[in-house]
């Protein structure tokens, strides 16, 4: 017969809770999205280092991507494992560049000056304002391009 001492059993518990606590947080019960994928494009033109926002007809779901030197993207949530959910979106891309006047022969003591310039049209940063949309629906490819004006 195996006798067990007090510690002995404490610490099979204790490693029993943690086995236990690892692998229940290590499962994703997020619900797996609808792959969504697109490009965006000003004048013709891809646009690389632009964000691209979803947003639900709630205002609850939003999703993001940011676009790649080609201009495509592909979007994903925090509310699933990979895509998005299905639905009716609102859509606002934004395309900031900060640019500094700062050199090596700057004085610690200066700030430099930094300038924010936009690179594609202001209209398309907010939601109500861009006029774009996007429906995302299952079963079927979701490509949603964007040529901007």
């Amino acid at each position: 017969m195996v006798r067990l001492n007090k510690s002995s059993v404490i610490a099979s518990w204790t490693l029993s809770c943690l086995v236990a606590v690892v692998v229940g947080c290590s499962s994703d019960s997020r619900p797996a999205g609808i792959p969504v994928r697109g490009m965006v494009a000003f004048k013709g033109q891809p646009v690389k280092g632009a964000d691209v926002a979803f947003s639900g007809d709630n205002g609850a779901i939003s999703a993001f991507a940011r676009t790649d030197e080609n201009g495509k993207f592909e979007m994903n949530s925090l509310n699933t494992q990979a895509g998005i959910p299905p639905g009716t979106y609102r859509v606002k891309i934004t395309q900031v560049s900060v640019q500094s006047d700062w050199t090596p022969e700057h004085d610690e003591g200066v700030r430099p000056k930094k300038t924010e310039k936009l690179g594609i049209p202001a209209k398309y940063a907010g939601y109500a304002s861009s006029g774009l949309t996007a429906v995302v629906s299952e079963g079927e490819p979701n490509e949603v391009n964007f040529d901007l004006k």
